[in-house]
């Protein structure tokens, strides 16, 4: 069996959060209603503009597959995959994306989807 992937998100500030379970996105994100699955994790991104949503973004890992919501964001979600032009999220259309592609928040601050092996 062949070792299981870790995604993880690497954020524009040099952290990289693993994507175990759903995470949300914004300058100060929160739980409004959380329906049948895990409790998500907020993940905080500070810009000084308000280009931002408090609640911004949800990514989540749906069968290896990492999907992107934009939570209608008041300025919208940009992604940009591997040699692809950006393009935006519609506001509350889950969206697949691949490894290497960069989420982009607006105000600079921007997410990657990378994979790294599970170690044996």
């Amino acid at each position: 069996m062949p070792p299981a992937a870790r995604v993880f998100l690497a954020l524009s500030s040099g952290t990289r959060e693993p994507l175990t379970q759903p995470i949300l996105v914004g300058r100060s994100p929160s739980v409004s209603q959380v329906s049948g699955g895990q409790m998500p994790r907020l993940l905080t991104v500070g810009t000084p503009d308000q280009d931002i949503s408090r609640t911004h973004v949800r990514f989540v890992l749906e069968g290896g597959t990492v999907v992107v919501t934009d939570l209608h964001s008041r300025n919208g979600t940009l992604v940009v995959l591997p040699g692809k032009e950006p393009q935006k999220l519609r506001a509350g259309e889950p969206t697949s994306v691949i490894t290497g592609t960069v989420v982009d928040l607006g105000g600079g601050a921007t997410l990657t989807v990378e994979e790294t092996a599970a170690e044996a």
